[in-house]
């Protein structure tokens, strides 16, 4: 029985040592994988690291390359303006090309007048030599056919190409017959209806102290002037303007005398003669006050059916008015109109014209349009040359 004891002793002797060894051998084991795993955890730190620097590279690259994206989107924006300039340009090419070809038979047809013209001023010259030859036998007769072809020679004809359009532009001189008006400035010329007639009204003259009650007409047709009876006015005036509308001239405001004037006055066309203004009270207003204008001078005046429009002005204060009214010529009521939009600033000495519905202002190298029954804006048209 001992022995027994003794023998399973020696052998759980053996089996502690084997596992003892393998214990060992496990530990040891263990502690490679373990040096292993430290070796690749830093070697692992050191890629992370690595990468962590590449990361601030691509960041920085990354923010690099959105600067670059912005300035390529900012020079394609540009390069995008250009390439629509150029398309324009080109759009503008083609028509310009398409009118010169268009115009190039107009263009030697001018060209054959301007010949002509030419031509006609040399026989004139002709003329004048042979009639000054015979001056000395011909008395007052040759001296004033002298004179006629001198301002006819006078007279200069031009070839330029205007709004994309070749225009034979002719100037001319004549002689005025009749009772001519004396030299003037802030006056009014005014056609009538039909065209055949100019009408002068007023204004300023440093040689005739009285030049501002005339009223006188020119014939277009003969070239002579006339003072019609009775139009002749009872003071001066200048700074006026005077609108033709049918059988009508309504003149208006002006410095009647040493004072700016806020009245209408009616010239009938037919007889060169002053007619009744007076403002019919509208339907519905009696005993209400009449609304007017304040009054005025060098303002801007025209016609758009039926209606005069007012712009702007000075008063004899000389305070710069930019107001707008509008005349009923039916009734000679004034209204007052507001606008909107970018309305040109008070001034003077603007002139203005009816185009169809539209009313135009020009002052300096601005234009101004309203349409007046769409109650739009008073636009501004910035154009190319000064006036």
């Amino acid at each position: 029985m001992p022995t027994h004891a003794r023998l399973e002793n020696e052998r759980l002797l053996q089996e502690v040592e084997r596992f003892r060894q393998r214990i060992i051998s496990a530990t040891r084991d263990y502690a490679d994988i373990l040096e292993h795993r430290e070796e690749q955890v830093k070697a692992a730190e050191a890629r992370c690291g690595e990468l962590a620097g590449q990361l601030e590279r691509v960041r920085a690259d990354l923010g690099q390359c959105n600067e670059d994206i912005g300035k390529l989107k900012g020079d394609n924006s540009m390069l995008q303006s250009r390439v629509e300039d150029a398309a324009s340009m080109l759009t503008d090419r083609d028509t310009l090309e398409q009118t010169v070809k268009r115009q190039h038979g107009a263009i030697e047809k001018l060209d054959r007048e301007l010949k002509v013209a030419r031509g006609q001023v040399e026989v004139k010259n002709e003329a004048i030599a042979k009639a000054e030859c015979a001056a000395d036998f011909g008395g007052g007769w040759i001296a004033s056919q002298i004179e006629e072809l001198t301002l006819k020679c006078a007279g200069t004809t031009q070839l330029k190409l205007l709004f994309n359009e070749p225009w034979l532009l002719q100037t001319s001189h004549m002689r005025l017959r009749g009772d001519v008006p004396a030299d003037r400035e802030a006056n009014t010329l005014t056609p009538l209806p039909g065209g055949k007639q100019l009408v002068l009204m007023g204004g300023h003259s440093r040689t005739h102290d009285d030049a501002g009650r005339d009223v006188a007409a020119l014939s277009l047709d003969s070239l002579q002037w006339e003072r019609p009876e009775g139009a002749r006015r009872d003071a001066g005036m200048h700074g006026h303007t005077a609108t033709s509308i049918g059988r009508r001239l309504v003149v208006l405001f002006g410095l009647r005398g040493e004072e700016a004037s806020s009245s209408a006055s009616v010239l009938a066309a037919d007889t060169l003669r002053w007619a009744p203004a007076a403002a019919r009270p509208p339907a519905g207003a009696a005993g209400a006050a009449a609304q007017e204008p304040t009054a005025r001078l060098s303002h801007a005046a025209a016609c758009v059916r039926e209606r005069v429009y007012v712009f702007g002005g000075m008063t004899g204060e000389g305070l710069l008015l930019g107001d707008l009214w509008s005349l009923d010529t039916d009734s000679m009521q004034w209204a007052q109109h507001a606008t909107f939009g970018a309305a040109p600033a008070p001034r003077k000495g603007a002139q203005a014209g009816g185009a169809g519905a539209c009313y135009t202002a020009v002052s300096g190298n601005r234009l101004f349009t309203l349409k007046p029954d769409l109650h739009e804006a008073l636009h501004e048209l910035q154009v190319g040359v000064g006036m």
